[in-house]
């Protein structure tokens, strides 16, 4: 998700069935923004949105992030899908090839 573009990145997901969205850097209320994170995008896209972190690359307290999907009430069954069960999905669904090397 893009944060300052968020809304019409969640509206992409209506027409687009392949599309994903990750939730790197929305959840912690970092930006000085009137823009907000409605639960309810989480809700009914709930297979379709990953929980990302970004981390290593930007250090802020990613549990903040975790704290706020979990407040959202959701239930377990898509928290596990937002957290960890859309992931294994995505990476599943193409063939991983290993490297080739010449010689």
């Amino acid at each position: 998700m893009g944060f300052d573009e968020i809304e019409s990145f969640v509206a992409l997901l209506s027409d687009y069935p392949n599309l994903y969205l990750d939730s790197s850097m929305t959840l912690g209320n970092y930006f000085n923004t009137k823009t907000a994170v409605h639960p309810e995008w989480f809700d009914r896209h709930s297979d379709r949105i990953l929980f990302g972190t970004d981390f290593p690359h930007l250090p802020y307290e990613w549990r903040k992030e975790l704290s706020t999907l979990l407040s959202f009430g959701l239930g377990k069954e898509k928290e596990d899908k937002i957290l960890y069960q859309n992931a294994e999905k995505l990476l599943a669904s193409r063939p991983l090839h290993p490297r080739r090397l010449p010689g």
